[in-house]
């Protein structure tokens, strides 16, 4: 089985989310525009996976790793 690999995209200032990504299990891909990282663990949750988002190997992150909108 492959490794679970989450892209977490670029955050602007014009923007009050990432848009978080990644495949269930079953290997359909799901897109969600998150706040925080608590609705990206969320998100990835009810997708029935189960992955940390500080391991690097796993989550892909376009710009400032860690990063959530301001208030989030």
């Amino acid at each position: 089985m492959s490794e679970t690999t989450v892209f977490i995209g670029m955050l602007d200032a014009s923007q009050s989310s990432r848009q978080v990504s990644a495949s269930t299990p079953g290997g359909i891909p799901a897109v969600r525009a998150c706040g925080s990282r608590r609705e990206a663990e969320e998100f990835l949750g009810q997708l029935g996976l189960s992955v940390d988002l500080d391991d690097e190997e796993r989550v892909q992150w376009d710009g400032d790793r860690g990063v959530w909108p301001v208030g989030s």
